[in-house]
């Protein structure tokens, strides 16, 4: 269904207070400890080498893996083919 939109003088001004809205949350987000510790750790997961993070081929998440499984897993792949 389509809805037909007239400027009615006051575009200008839901702009503004759209915007000023939008400027208010970004400025004001404040990330609490437990945020800031998360990526910490997320931080220190991706420098290791040891590891390896995937997305998976369904859904939505994150694969974390050994390094070493993880070629292990695609050698194989790799030579049964």
């Amino acid at each position: 269904m389509a809805i037909k939109l007239t400027d009615n003088g006051n575009a200008a001004k839901l702009k503004l207070d759209l915007l000023h809205l939008a400027h208010n949350y970004v400025t004001s987000y404040q990330p609490t400890a437990k945020d800031l510790k998360n990526f910490r750790v997320l931080k220190d997961l991706k420098k290791n080498k040891n590891v390896v993070i995937l997305k998976p081929d369904k859904g939505n998440s994150v694969v974390v893996r050994d390094r070493s499984v993880y070629d292990s897993s695609i050698f194989n792949i790799i030579n049964t083919v």
